[in-house]
């Protein structure tokens, strides 16, 4: 196979599933959801990624200057 038939076969392709869609009849409308509540449960908390897999120079957040929060701890 060629890269002009592949093309050809690859929008041939694209083009029968996109009009795929519109010769199927419409759908029922979606059912609501009858839910009263929702348990919503917040994981926050711990370091973030520039601290725990790239520790950067210890910055000052008064003088604007990017960098760890964080001390780099030797671990090799």
């Amino acid at each position: 196979m060629d890269r002009r038939q592949f093309i050809c076969t690859t929008a041939s392709l694209a083009s029968a599933a996109a009009l795929s869609s519109l010769s199927r009849p419409t759908l029922a409308a979606p059912l609501r959801g009858t839910a009263e509540h929702v348990i919503s449960i917040w994981l926050g908390g711990g370091m973030g990624a520039i601290d725990t897999f790239d520790p950067k120079r210890r910055g000052d957040a008064t003088k604007k200057q990017a960098g760890s929060y964080y001390e780099a701890i030797d671990t090799a």
